[in-house]
C-alpha cells in the first residue's frame, strides 16, 4: 500500500468517525409544578448548572410564572429522563419524575 493510499485511508476513516461522534443539540420544557418562587428556580438551575459544566447542557431557561424549564442538551450524552431527575433530585416533580425529597423552604405550593 503506498503513501497516498495510507493517507486516503486515515482521512477517511478519522471522517468517519467524526460523523460517529457529531453532536446532536435537542431543547425540552419540563413542568415543575412546585417551582413557585426564585428560591425554587435558583436551586434548580444550580443541579443543572453541573451538567452545563459538563457540556452536556447548552443553555437553561426557567420560566417561574408558568413553572417551566427549557433545557438545550447533547442527546448523545444525555436523556430527557437524566435531566428529570436531576431536577427531582433537587425536590421537585419533573414532566413525569416524583421529587425524590421535598426542599426545606416555607413558602406552600399553589394547586
Amino acid at each position: 500500500m503506498g503513501i497516498r493510499s495510507k493517507c486516503f485511508a486515515g482521512i477517511a476513516t478519522a471522517i468517519a468517525l467524526a460523523g460517529c461522534f457529531r453532536q446532536d443539540s435537542r431543547t425540552v420544557t419540563i413542568s415543575v409544578p412546585q417551582m413557585v418562587e426564585e428560591a425554587d428556580a435558583k436551586r434548580i438551575r444550580q443541579i443543572l448548572d453541573v451538567y452545563h459544566g459538563l457540556g452536556i447542557i447548552q443553555q437553561i431557561e426557567i420560566d417561574l410564572s408558568n413553572r417551566l424549564v427549557r433545557v438545550t442538551y447533547d442527546t448523545t450524552m444525555a436523556a430527557v429522563k437524566n435531566l428529570e431527575y436531576l431536577i427531582a433530585y433537587a425536590g421537585y416533580d419533573a414532566g413525569e419524575t416524583a421529587a425524590l425529597h421535598r426542599p426545606n423552604h416555607s413558602t406552600k405550593v399553589a394547586p
